[in-house]
């Protein structure tokens, strides 16, 4: 049988003829920019969360302590009077606030954190502070040659806020509750005050080692004074201290599971009744999958498809009470900087007895 040829007549009339359709291109374009959208506008307000968390030995007198919690505050800032932060507060007082850490922008900037400490001021409410990675020393040699504090930390303390590098006994009773700095926490302070010791009498006679340094044997003698001072105030701080008391402990990085630490990293929290950490940013977020990426080093897979609990919110780790707060700002002020689908939060936990 012959095979039937086709004109090129008869082709063209059982064509099909395909028109180009704008909707291929308009609908995804469209669909990209209200996800963009969204995300300038989840990324420009403020959830507050509350956590309430269970200390049995909780003093009665503390029952409802609360503690407003704020992190990574980068360059996110609150308004004139800090009125988005009144505003996400909604009227609550907390008995205190802490911030761990994350004060400055990635250029150096940190008027959403000194916007923070003047509403906390204005509504006396306590405020103790750590440093974040990225945040300038909190001393330092000065322009002048001198030693002492960073700036933006005095201008900090002009508005209330307390720079957490000594324990802090914020109930005296039978058990008190601690705020305690991580930073310290393995200090040995005779071995510490030894050092300083033979570091300031190496100053003094030897004037090759004070050039060595680039700094002048005033400045050098400030701050081994000033070391001295701080290690002999915290051993008098610790000395208050019982195996009875309640401990919250500040910190930026979060504990990690043993797994993922040191033994010695690990022994700083095992007498922690609660740690607040921050440092995450709440981690690179997609709807409904939960954090794709966390940009920090503790975690395996560079920081991949990492466990949720260990990003942000409550855990339970390792016999450790944990809260991550998810934080406010990004640390950049670039224009691509954008939070993930990460809402910025600031958190209220409450303590109570109760267990349930």
């Amino acid at each position: 049988m012959r095979s039937m040829k086709l004109s090129k007549e008869t082709k063209k009339l059982f064509k099909v003829r395909r028109r180009f359709s704008w909707g291929y291109v308009l609908a995804p374009l469209l669909a990209l920019l209200l996800l963009l959208s969204y995300m300038i506008y989840d990324g420009s307000r403020i959830r507050l969360d509350s956590v309430r968390i269970s200390m049995p030995t909780l003093p009665k007198a503390l029952e409802g302590y609360t503690i407003l919690h704020l992190s990574d505050i980068h360059e996110f800032t609150f308004g004139e009077g800090a009125q988005a932060l009144a505003e996400a507060l909604d009227g609550a007082k907390p008995s205190i606030a802490v911030i761990s850490g994350g004060l400055t922008d990635d250029e150096g900037g940190a008027e959403g954190f000194l916007q923070a400490l003047g509403y906390l001021q204005e509504q006396k409410i306590p405020c103790y502070y750590v440093l974040g990675d990225r945040d300038p020393p909190y001393t330092d040699y000065q322009a002048d040659g001198s030693f002492g504090v960073n700036e933006l930390y005095q201008r900090a303390a002009e508005l209330g806020a307390i720079y957490l590098d000594l324990p802090v006994n914020l109930y005296e009773g039978d058990t008190g509750l601690w705020l305690l700095p991580t930073s310290s926490l393995l200090l040995d302070t005779q071995s510490a005050l030894k050092s300083l010791d033979a570091l300031e009498q190496t100053y003094l006679n030897d004037e090759a080692a004070v050039a060595a340094t680039g700094h002048s044997l005033e400045a050098l003698l400030q701050s081994i004074d000033y070391r001295r001072q701080n290690t002999l105030a915290f051993q008098a701080q610790m000395e208050l201290h019982t195996q009875n008391d309640l401990n919250i402990f500040l910190t930026h990085l979060p504990a990690m599971p043993g797994k993922y630490q040191t033994e010695t990293t690990t022994s700083i929290y095992k007498d922690a009744d609660l740690i607040l950490a921050g440092h995450n940013h709440g981690g690179v977020r997609l709807p409904l999958l939960g954090c794709l990426r966390v940009f920090n080093e503790q975690f395996p897979r560079g920081g991949w498809l990492p466990n949720n609990a260990l990003v942000s919110g409550l855990s339970n780790l390792s016999g450790w009470t944990q809260y991550i707060s998810p934080g406010l700002g990004t640390g950049s002020v670039r224009w691509y900087s954008q939070r993930w689908f990460s809402t910025p939060t600031i958190t209220l936990i409450q303590l109570t007895k109760s267990v349930a």
